[in-house]
């Protein structure tokens, strides 16, 4: 499996060829190459960052937050959602 890459996971988790474990995995080491501590930090000091349980059972992050406003990203934990959410957030603002 290519770890962290999203295609791969897209294109083969409606086939039921992915576990539960390959996601975990996948979503751990693009987290891993998304983190940068001074980063989150001080974007956090700046933006309000929310992270929330939905009905889906991921968590998902919010950065403010306006109504109608959708999640920058969604995981099955809430750090990895906060640093890929973050991540998103940023790629969409320089663009």
């Amino acid at each position: 499996m290519n770890n962290g890459d999203l295609d791969y996971i897209f294109d083969n988790v409606n086939k039921k060829q992915i576990s539960f474990e390959e996601i975990e995995e996948s979503e751990y080491n693009i987290t891993k190459q998304n983190f940068d501590f001074n980063k989150i930090y001080n974007f956090c000091k700046e933006h309000r960052v929310e992270i929330i349980f939905e009905r889906d059972l991921q968590f998902h992050c919010f950065i403010d937050y306006k109504d109608g406003d959708g999640s920058y990203d969604a995981g099955l934990y809430a750090f990895n959602s906060l640093v890929n959410g973050i991540s998103t957030y940023l790629r969409h603002k320089n663009e």
